[in-house]
């Protein structure tokens, strides 16, 4: 059709009504050739159920029009359409519902009980003794954060392996057949609950949140801890998460990481360990009401509060901000372990207020100072929701951490054995650089105790070492490389007094040896030589 001006109102109103008659039968011969070419002569509305099922809720499809695309369906019970996929030689139907990407399942119901790869797949059960033995390798000290995360992760995957077992137990009896021996070795767990003769309970998980100062090594525990467990962990930062519709990461980007570091296995996402780091930079940010939105604070908490406790969180499949006509992923939070870490600067005074009131007279408790690194690691010790509460953490919030431990301050001796005893240890690290260039590394035990001090004094804890090691061997990864030319022996030496700036360290050339040079002028006194 052609439509020009007319100067007839009555022609116009004619050529009106012949174009709406014509695109009504257009339409219905669309209608007709799509029935054609599915092979069913009847209409979307009147048709008969059709084979292939709906993949949330089982009901069967409807044939619809397929102007989007070719064998289109719609389920009137999810209100979804849906979209049947060749394949090989069986048919799987998946599509979307009210903005829910759904996941594809097989059209027949003999397919739909063959157990998938990663459902499949072992989880390895480590004793709280060898996740212990495993965090003692690389963080020294915090011995009672360390039997907490290993307590916590073993009894958190095996709930998860004895809810499976009781899953495999449940179709082996179903099936009657060898189903059930099956599942068992898919979990790797020795127990089921086929053995009590009361119903097992449900076991719910105990998140944990790690309190300390800095550099006590809360995150090297988290980033030990996913080298140990084999299943997906991911350490996220809480500092760039805001509330949905603000500028910033969404709370569910938290999830999508997790998907990612598992491989884009939905089953292995859906066991694994998420570390929410500097948690208390979220915290409410004063007690009285205001008029704007806290939406860095307290409305990250709110979000995070059913994710925390489980349900089942839509994440957008390709990251970034929700969008409603795009695809979706449904994961499923109740079996992901969340564990909290936070320096918490200025809990100890909310304690100390809390614990020591101000009293005058006989007996009085006075306050202590809190500048004693052992003082600091009694406060966090002693610490409770209500101070959390205190501090800006909304009540359901901390609620959903049942277990809260806290690190200890790292005294004189453990900051010696941070920089010599770990695998990763800074003194092998230097080493490591230094012979590179076919050049030695040797710091005296005096040496070592002065790096301690001056970073104990600082209160940075081990993140001090090594901005003070740093500093004080510029001049030698300066020099030594070039004064190594040739390839002669060649060492540096750093003492005591090198490390409090009496003089730089010294470089050990022409064939002597550390043995020859404190052979000749003796232990380091501190004295400039």
């Amino acid at each position: 059709f052609y439509w020009h001006s007319s100067p007839s109102l009555a022609e116009r109103g004619l050529k009106s009504e012949l174009l709406t008659s014509w695109l009504q039968i257009l339409k219905i011969s669309t209608v007709f050739g799509t029935c054609l070419r599915q092979g069913s002569p009847r209409s979307f509305a009147s048709g008969p159920p059709h084979r292939f099922k709906c993949p949330k809720c089982q009901s069967f499809l409807t044939f619809t029009q397929s102007d989007i695309q070719e064998n289109t369906f719609y389920c009137a019970t999810c209100n979804g359409w849906f979209v049947v996929r060749d394949s090989g030689q069986q048919q799987n139907v998946g599509g979307v519902a009210g903005g829910v990407h759904l996941p594809t399942m097989p059209a027949k119901e003999e397919s739909s009980q063959q157990a998938s790869p990663a459902a499949a797949a072992p989880i390895n059960l480590l004793t709280p003794r060898e996740i212990y033995k495993g965090l003692e390798e690389h963080v020294i000290g915090q011995h009672k954060v360390k039997v907490a995360l290993s307590v916590s992760v073993h009894n958190h995957y095996k709930r998860v392996a004895a809810k499976m077992a009781s899953q495999d137990d449940e179709g082996g009896d179903a099936s009657k057949g060898d189903g059930d021996s099956e599942g068992k070795a898919a979990t790797n767990f020795p127990y089921s609950s086929s053995s009590n003769e009361e119903q097992a309970p449900t076991i719910d998980k105990t998140n944990v949140i790690l309190l300390g100062p800095t550099g006590s090594g809360k995150t090297l525990l988290a980033k030990t801890l996913s080298k140990l467990v084999s299943v997906p962990l991911v350490i996220a930062d809480a500092t760039c998460l805001t509330q949905a519709g603000y500028v910033g990461e969404d709370v569910e980007s938290v999830l999508y990481k997790l998907y990612l570091e598992a491989g884009g296995d939905l089953e292995a996402c859906q066991r694994g360990i998420v570390y929410l780091d500097e948690v208390d930079k979220i915290s409410r940010k004063s007690e009285n009401v205001s008029i704007t939105r806290d939406v860095s604070g307290e409305g990250v908490q709110q979000a995070l509060l059913k994710i925390l406790e489980g349900t089942v969180v839509n994440v957008p499949k390709e990251g970034g901000r929700k969008n409603p006509r795009g695809d979706f992923i449904s994961i499923d939070t109740t079996d992901i372990l969340f564990i909290a870490g936070g320096a918490f600067a200025g809990l100890e005074n909310i304690i100390n207020s809390r614990l020591d009131k101000a009293s005058i007279g006989f007996g009085a408790k006075l306050k202590k100072s809190l500048e004693d690194q052992v003082t600091l690691s009694e406060y966090f010790d002693a610490a409770v929701p209500q101070d959390l509460n205190s501090y800006g953490l909304i009540p359901e919030f901390v609620g959903r951490f049942p277990l809260i431990v806290s690190t200890k301050a790292l005294t004189r001796e453990a900051l010696v054995d941070v920089m010599t005893l770990p695998k990763n240890s800074l003194m092998k690290q230097y080493q490591y650089l230094f012979s590179l260039n076919s050049v030695g590394f040797h710091v005296t035990k005096e040496g070592l105790e002065a790096i301690a001090d001056i970073a104990h004094s600082r209160g940075t804890g081990a993140r001090g070492l090594r901005a003070i090691t740093e500093n004080l061997l510029m001049e030698s990864f300066y020099v030594a490389p070039s004064s190594n030319s040739a390839g002669s022996d060649m060492t540096v030496f750093v003492d005591s007094s090198a490390v409090r700036g009496v003089r730089p360290p010294i470089l050990l050339k022409g064939g002597v040896t550390v043995e020859d040079f404190l052979e000749e002028y003796g232990e380091d006194n501190g004295e400039d030589r």
